[in-house]
């Protein structure tokens, strides 16, 4: 073989090799949200009477049913069901900051097919998925690679995640 026949596959090699490496790592992103990352299928929310009950023991709801997930990605939340839950669609976003054993859920939309709409209409609940008004603040109770217990001053919401 040539000098230049060995150089040239060698080049060839080398150039191949880096461009793959290249978009490995221009297509992933890091992952900044640890274990809540991914997503969750919200299996029940307990509820209290008040704020000022210690125990969250007034409403027991099963929603397994209801088909409600929440996904984590980056600081995006979206949250589906198998029904309509903003007034409009299945499908809402949200803004969330993680950090230590806090969540907060803010500025959710629903998303339409074609266009995003911002959810500020007081009557529009998205209580059946989780969050009451178009806020929440959550203490985390317990997070690992399989369960989560997130709880506000009124819900307490038990999730399992979905591999």
């Amino acid at each position: 073989m040539h000098l230049h026949t060995l150089l040239y596959n060698k080049c060839s090699t080398l150039a191949i090799t880096a461009i793959g490496l290249l978009l490995a790592t221009a297509c992933s992103h890091v992952s900044r949200n640890g274990l809540i990352d991914g997503r969750w299928r919200l299996h029940e929310i307990h509820s209290k009477a008040t704020q000022t009950d210690a125990y969250y023991t007034a409403q027991k709801k099963y929603v397994l049913n209801d088909r409600i997930y929440w996904s984590f990605q980056l600081d995006l939340l979206q949250i589906t069901s198998a029904l309509a839950h903003n007034g409009q669609t299945n499908k809402t976003f949200a803004r969330f900051n993680y950090e230590g054993d806090k969540l907060a859920v803010y500025s959710p939309y629903a998303h339409l097919y074609d266009h995003d709409i911002p959810i500020t209409d007081p009557n529009i609940s998205l209580e059946s998925v989780g969050i009451r008004g178009h806020e929440a603040k959550f203490r985390i109770v317990r997070i690992n690679s399989s369960s989560l217990i997130l709880c506000s001053d009124m819900d307490s919401l038990v999730f399992r995640k979905l591999h």
